[in-house]
């Protein structure tokens, strides 16, 4: 969970990025896209879960951001309101609302940029701060260092590493206990249920049954079933059972999302040595309850298991300091080792950490390079940073008519997020 939801404009990106580096100087944590969309994830989902999930709604108020043809801002700010968020709108001195907004926004106060318009007065981060229970200026801000050297790979911090069922071997740890939660993951909170296996198969039928329900294999699709055959089944000690639940529980298949019980089997199953599991398990503590220090830990297991989609995730956390110490070198060093899996995601990823600077010097050759790779793939994401490479001569030679072209094929292959105006065929 995000403290502030950021609302803007694509082409005010940068005036975004700086409002966010400002508020999380200040001890906020923020979310915006792309920077918080894994890349090839659908935005339709990832946005209405994050406006849901945040506590403060800002809004780059632009004209730009008020015209017929802007896609997203207009619809992140209905939610925002049906979901009864603070809203904050913040606007160039003597800005004029249409009637659209003001609509919306009649009952905000709305603030004038300081200095440069984008950077939030001081009533604003008061406001700020009394919404969110008075926060002392004292929090720990987040560092925004520049471009570090390369710098050798130190040895791997001490870590927990989960032990399959019945290995009497234990571990101890130094890891702190989650900052942000109540909830640990101790014996005494797993999933209480003793081992009945009547088939002796360890649930290998009740499994079989309830994929049947969840996929609609056997003509009827119900949840509901699957989910009483996938108890059965982890009761047996099945460990695909225990994941599928926690994704059930994860997703809300059956009722209303409950992430506690989902993170309660991914680690049931997690502790059988399911490294899906795992890695669901990071997510689940990253994504459902903002308890980055968890997520990072089990984000690193699942990664040196092999999990190519944790190495990913486990490499924002050392970029951005999520869980763990910010580390560029070890930022980098997973995200290669993803990359020479031949991962399209990772490349991506690469390629925005060079197309940013975030990590490493900013190289828009080796972006557009990476880019290129990725959407001759047909990944949309790729497709569409690299025709705004073409548009705007960022390590190519300017050519409007192949950013037109790679901006077309984007909309085609699913990307989904608001379109740059000079890219509209």
């Amino acid at each position: 969970m995000s403290d502030i939801f950021i609302s803007y404009r694509s082409t005010h990106y940068s005036q975004a990025l700086a409002l966010r580096q400002d508020l999380e100087s200040r001890g906020f944590s923020c979310w915006m896209a792309p920077e918080n969309i894994p890349g090839g994830s659908n935005y339709a989902r990832e946005i209405p879960r994050a406006i849901h999930n945040c506590r403060i709604f800002v809004l780059l108020l632009t004209d730009d951001a008020q015209s017929d043809d802007s896609i997203w801002v207009p619809r992140e700010l209905d939610m925002a309101v049906n979901k009864q968020k603070l809203i904050l709108p913040i606007a160039p001195a003597d800005f004029r609302v249409n009637d659209f907004f003001q609509f919306y926004l009649c009952f905000c106060q709305s603030y004038t940029g300081a200095g440069s318009w984008f950077q939030p007065p001081s009533s604003m981060i008061q406001r700020i701060r009394e919404h969110l229970d008075g926060r002392p200026e004292t929090r720990q801000p987040r560092q925004f260092a520049s471009n570090p050297a390369p710098e050798p790979v130190p040895n791997p911090a001490p870590q927990f590493n989960p032990q399959p069922q019945g290995n009497p071997q234990t571990q101890s740890n130094s890891w702190a206990q989650p900052a942000r939660s109540s909830w640990q993951e101790s014996p005494a909170q797993e999933p209480a249920f003793a081992v009945h296996d009547p088939f002796g198969d360890g649930g290998a039928q009740a499994k079989t049954e309830a994929d049947a329900y969840y996929y609609g294999s056997n003509g009827q699709q119900s949840y509901a079933q699957a989910r009483d055959l996938y108890q059965q089944a982890a009761e047996a000690g099945n460990a695909d059972a225990m994941w599928m639940l926690g994704n059930l529980h994860f997703f809300g298949l059956t009722g209303a999302e409950d992430h506690d019980t989902a993170c309660r089997w991914y680690q049931q199953a997690a502790k059988a040595g399911h490294l899906a599991a795992m890695y669901d398990l990071g997510r689940c503590h990253y994504h459902g309850r903002g308890d980055y220090p968890q997520a990072f830990r089990w984000f690193k297991e699942a990664a040196q298991g092999g999990s190519i989609e944790a190495m990913i995730d486990l490499s924002r956390c050392y970029l951005r300091g999520e869980g763990t110490e910010k580390n560029a070198a070890q930022a980098v060093f997973w995200l290669e080792k993803a990359v020479r899996e031949d991962s399209a995601k990772a490349k991506f990823e690469m390629a925005m950490m060079y197309f940013r600077g975030d990590g490493v010097a900013r190289d828009y050759g080796r972006a557009t390079k990476l880019f290129r790779a990725v959407a001759n793939q047909g990944y949309g994401d790729a497709q569409y940073y690299l025709g705004y490479c073409y548009h705007a001569g960022k390590g190519v030679i300017p050519d409007a008519r192949r950013a037109q072209s790679l901006y077309r094929q984007a909309m085609e292959n699913g990307y989904t997020g608001e379109p740059y105006d000079q890219f509209k065929p």
